[in-house]
């Protein structure tokens, strides 16, 4: 596994720079890679390890296939019709010939996009693999703390020196980032508290080398915070204090061996935030639900609403919103995915069925991480940070349309992969 490790590692070192350069080329590039990282895990792994990964990942196989399954079902032509996508019945007009109807207006799209989610499966299922091993699962844990702190020190860089236009990086998407990266450097914070007091309890007397990793997780938790100040956004800073609550209400009840009423009242406060934060938040309470949270032009909001409007319990299919955006927009100066959240995208391109199982799926991994996290040792940070990451990329998805951003969709499904391979002993 040492050689899986390594191209692991390689690919969490260069995460940082998708950042800035994103593009089909780059994720075909990225996708063989994770193809070949797969294929190496897959024949490298100890027949016993093997076995861990399959109880561990067997519980939601099926429901990973699922998106890739949809997404099949789009490109192939459907009898009947009553899903497929009316522009088949004008493009049958227009060529004076019949047109083989799919749900997707845009096959070609929809099968990059089945490549895209692939290439993220692929990188959580080797991550999860990796991390079988307890000491390697540290250091990639710390890379990924170490890949969301240097976007958002490039992030804060470029500002300073006043070169975000000459080097076009993805600001919201490293925002995003940095919110994960919030949370993975509280987590490495309590590793490191952990490590110092094992330290100390067998040597009575702590060595100062033991605060470095401390010191380092401090360090990446102020940059992060800065990065995220930089894009002063309510559901960003929602989404934050959604991932370390979650992570810091499990250290509560395990240090305070708090019961049923403990939790109950912890998921109590939990809820009455929620619904503060929807209260006082100045958001578009006007529009769809998937752009609730949008702080984009009213212009771009009610494009994406027209295009939500006349989207079918279908989609339209998966990657197919840039192709229908030049329908919809009536100003030449309103770009492609101004407004448009990840929640409005899946609604337009999956359909709104599949927008809410999804929700409803993750906060149900989410929710099962979390219990995974009470019931286990002095690492149960990575179950923890996981159902964090669930949560804050759940709110984000309502806010913005980083998700779909390379970097974030490689960091989160790591970040996934590492908190389901710790989940258990």
């Amino acid at each position: 596994m040492a050689a899986v490790f390594a191209i692991l590692a390689s690919l969490i070192v260069v995460t940082p720079a998708f950042t800035v350069i994103d593009g089909p080329f780059v994720r075909g590039c990225v996708l063989a890679y994770t193809a070949a990282l797969i294929m190496m895990t897959a024949l490298v792994l100890r027949p016993v390890d093997l076995a861990r990964l399959t109880h561990l990942t067997r519980p939601i196989t099926a429901l990973a296939c699922l998106p890739a399954l949809w997404m099949l079902i789009q490109i192939v032509p459907l009898p009947g019709g009553w899903l497929a996508h009316s522009i088949w019945e004008s493009a049958s007009s227009a060529l004076s010939r019949p047109v083989e109807a799919t749900i997707s207006v845009d096959i070609g799209a929809t099968l990059l996009s089945l490549c895209w989610y692939a290439m993220a499966l692929a990188a959580a299922l080797a991550t999860a693999a990796v991390a079988l091993d307890r000491q390697r699962a540290d250091v990639i844990f710390s890379l990924l703390t170490a890949c969301a702190a240097v976007s958002a020190v490039a992030m804060l860089g470029l500002s300073t020196i006043h070169l975000q236009y000459v080097i076009p990086i993805e600001r919201t998407q490293v925002a995003s980032i940095a919110v994960i990266g919030l949370l993975l450097s509280y987590a490495t914070g309590i590793r490191a508290y952990q490590h110092r007091t094992m330290h100390g309890e067998r040597n009575k007397k702590p060595e100062i080398g033991t605060l470095i990793p401390f010191a380092a997780s401090a360090v990446s938790f102020m940059v992060c915070l800065a990065a995220i100040a930089t894009e002063p956004n309510a559901a960003v800073i929602f989404a934050s204090v959604a991932g370390i609550g979650t992570l810091l209400s499990i250290t509560v009840i395990r240090r305070l061996r708090l019961g049923n009423w403990g939790k109950s009242g912890i998921a109590a406060a939990a809820l009455i935030c929620v619904a503060g934060f929807f209260a006082i938040n100045p958001a578009n309470k006007d529009v769809d639900a998937t752009l609730a949270l949008s702080t984009q032009p009213p212009a771009s909001v009610a494009i994406v609403e027209r295009m939500l409007t006349d989207a079918k319990l279908g989609g339209t299919g998966a990657g197919t919103f840039g192709a229908l955006w030049p329908i919809y927009r009536n100003t030449l100066d309103v770009q492609p995915r101004a407004a448009t959240t990840a929640a409005a995208s899946t609604a337009i391109e999956m359909g709104r069925p599949f927008l809410w199982t999804t929700v409803i799926l993750a906060l149900l991994a989410a929710f099962a991480l979390y219990r995974r996290s009470l019931l286990r040792g002095r690492d149960y940070f990575y179950s923890g940070t996981g159902a964090g990451c669930i949560l804050s990329l759940l709110i984000l998805s309502f806010a913005n349309a980083a998700i779909f951003g390379l970097a974030l969709s490689l960091l989160s499904a790591m970040v996934c992969g590492l908190a389901l391979a710790r989940s258990k002993g």
